[in-house]
């Protein structure tokens, strides 16, 4: 799964401008990201899933999957 979508999945629910104030980007950028396919400098990407509370591996890393780290994290500990 590309970044572009893991970005498009992860805002699609949530006020895509207080994502962007959190990590300190312009009030567009996430979308700019999703509909133009553009990628985050390294930093950016960093500033990005602390904001969306993923792991910066996760999020730039095409070869894991859905779901976020957080979530597989939070059902293994639920199935506990």
């Amino acid at each position: 799964m590309t970044f572009t979508e893991k970005l498009r999945r992860l805002t699609e629910d949530r006020i895509k401008t207080k994502i962007c104030r959190r990590a300190g980007l312009s009030a567009n950028a996430i979308n700019d990201y999703v509909s133009k396919g553009y990628l985050p400098r390294i930093d950016t990407a960093v500033r990005l899933a602390k904001a969306l509370e993923v792991s910066v591996s996760w999020l730039i890393d095409d070869t894991k999957e859905w779901p976020p780290e957080w979530e597989a994290a939070r059902g293994a500990t639920n199935a506990a």
